[in-house]
């Protein structure tokens, strides 16, 4: 029983996933989105610098994933060959 609601839990997962990343590739990109990303990263990582532990660890993860989508993500600073990745 336990087992199959996993299962069921993991196939939503991965098609919320599918369904936001064709929503993502679907839509027009917004003038500098590659900028506004990683300086919400930054504001995240700084804010988030003298939490609690678990607070400095959410804001760590989703700040790094910020980071990480303003330099790889569509239209990114990788695309606008910034940088040298």
């Amino acid at each position: 029983m336990q087992h199959s609601t996993l299962d069921n839990l993991k196939v939503q997962a991965q098609d919320l996933k599918h369904r936001v990343q064709a929503w993502d590739a679907s839509r027009d990109g917004l003038p500098a989105e590659h900028w506004m990303a990683l300086a919400g990263g930054l504001v995240l990582f700084m804010a988030t610098r003298r939490a609690s532990i678990p607070v400095k660890l959410a804001g760590s993860i989703l700040a790094s994933m910020l980071v990480v989508r303003a330099a790889t993500g569509r239209h990114g600073l990788q695309e606008k060959r910034w940088l040298p990745l």
